[in-house]
């Protein structure tokens, strides 16, 4: 009997296994949620300039190596307004692109609602901006009137600069640019220049390149809003100074620097348009140097593709967007007819070069330099049909200026240190300077 009752017992237990092998299922894990980490949160106090991603060889510069222009980075194309204007709550706009996996390629950037410059958008981008960034120039005007980068020594460049954002703001008639204490500024930047110019009548600084600077400075020193330096010797000299042959070359037009035989057409048009402003001014311009620079950057226009060359030579870099922009605003500030056949094939060239932006705004791409004097010369009177196409274009620019610029103390007002190929060592006043140009001309 005890062997049966072990038999019955032991059939017992494996049928019992058995069955609960087969019953048997998998425990599902439960999904927790997983609270967010405050270190993930977005911040949006971030500073902005520590966000800026570079893109390489975008733009070609004086010696061959590209320029390097920001992008905006995700989420901070819209402004913050202050509290005292009206905020116009707009939903997020989804991703419609995956992200650029790490390198070269920059990742797109999700095309914002309008931009603060369009219509209905708050007061403050259109006027209180540049309006803070004037503010913030005058506040870092050093005691002998000029400025410098942080804390590096004041240069010429930089003082020309910033003089003269604050005489395009003055002329637009901001506040900040209009005040008494902003006219004091002027008058001492323009003592600072007239202290600093050389017995020839150049304005250059130490290793860098003296035709650029020399033409940025005259622009400044003759002004656009009082006190009047026009009729001064130092504007004369300086007038005198670019007029020489010995400072031209035999192209007509201007090399880089004193030692460069060869014209090079980004001095080239920056000369012309301080001698375009000098003559502005009532000083005595000749007007064979004028029209011998105006052939000079003729000659270097390709008629095709409208593109100009920055140098007459075949081993020169290729020519970019910010030579083309340079020689069209120079050549009509010093007189050709916007229309004239032989500036169509530039405003066709910029068109084209501007539209691709314009198709595809989710990469933004910022050049300040050629913002600039894309500004100018979409400005001018009687511009062609493709004039109005690029001044829509620096408009949307501005409104990107905007929404970079900083709004947190203790630098609220100006815009992030951009490096341009075009001015070593450039920083945040060179940057907030020509911002605040940029806006006076395009709107």
């Amino acid at each position: 009997p005890w062997a049966a009752w072990g038999g019955w017992g032991l059939a017992f237990a494996l049928s019992t296994g058995i069955a609960a092998g087969f019953l048997a299922r998998p425990e599902t894990p439960v999904e927790r949620p997983v609270p967010p980490s405050p270190a993930s949160e977005e911040d949006p106090s971030v500073d902005l300039s520590s966000q800026i991603r570079y893109v390489p060889g975008a733009v070609e510069d004086p010696v061959g190596e590209g320029a390097r222009p920001f992008e905006i980075p995700p989420g901070t194309e819209t402004p913050l307004p202050p509290p005292e204007f009206p905020v116009v709550e707009r939903p997020a706009v989804p991703p419609t692109e995956p992200a650029a996996p790490p390198g070269n390629t920059p990742a797109p950037l999700v095309d914002t609602p309008p931009l603060p410059f369009e219509p209905g958008a708050p007061a403050y981008a259109v006027t209180q901006a540049p309006a803070d960034a004037v503010s913030w120039l005058l506040a870092r005007q050093r005691r002998d009137g000029s400025w410098g980068e942080g804390t590096a020594p004041s240069t010429i460049r930089t003082t020309a600069w910033a003089l003269w954002a604050i005489e395009e703001a003055a002329a637009k008639r901001l506040p900040s640019a209009t005040s008494e204490a902003a006219v004091l500024a002027r008058r001492a930047a323009q003592a600072y220049l007239a202290d600093r110019q050389r017995p020839d009548g150049a304005w250059e600084d130490p290793a860098q390149d003296a035709f650029t600077t020399h033409a940025v400075a005259l622009i400044a020193f003759v002004g656009t809003e009082g006190p009047p330096q026009g009729g001064s010797p130092a504007a004369a000299r300086a007038v005198r100074f670019a007029s020489e042959r010995r400072t031209r070359t035999g192209g007509g037009g201007w090399g880089f620097t004193r030692d460069d035989p060869l014209p090079n057409s980004w001095t080239t048009s920056w000369m012309l348009l301080a001698l375009s402003r000098a003559r502005e001014s009532r000083l005595p311009v000749d007007a064979a140097v004028m029209r011998d620079a105006a052939l000079c950057l003729q000659r270097a226009t390709d008629e095709r593709s409208g593109w100009v060359g920055l140098r007459h030579r075949q081993e020169a870099p290729p020519p970019s967007r910010c030579v083309a922009a340079a020689a069209l605003a120079a050549q009509i500030k010093a007189g050709a007819p916007a229309q004239a056949t032989r500036l169509r094939p530039v405003w066709r060239a910029l068109t084209e070069e501007t539209a691709r932006w314009r198709e595809s705004p989710s990469t933004v791409t910022i050049d300040l330099e050629y913002w600039l004097l894309l500004s100018i010369a979409s400005g001018c009177q009687n511009a062609p049909v493709e004039g109005a196409s690029l001044r829509a274009a620096s408009e949307r620019a501005a409104s990107i200026l905007d929404a970079l610029q900083v709004r947190a103390s203790p630098d609220a007002g100006s815009l992030p240190a951009l490096p341009s190929p075009w001015r070593p060592g450039a920083g945040a006043v060179e940057s907030t300077a020509l911002g605040v140009l940029i806006r006076a001309f395009s709107r």
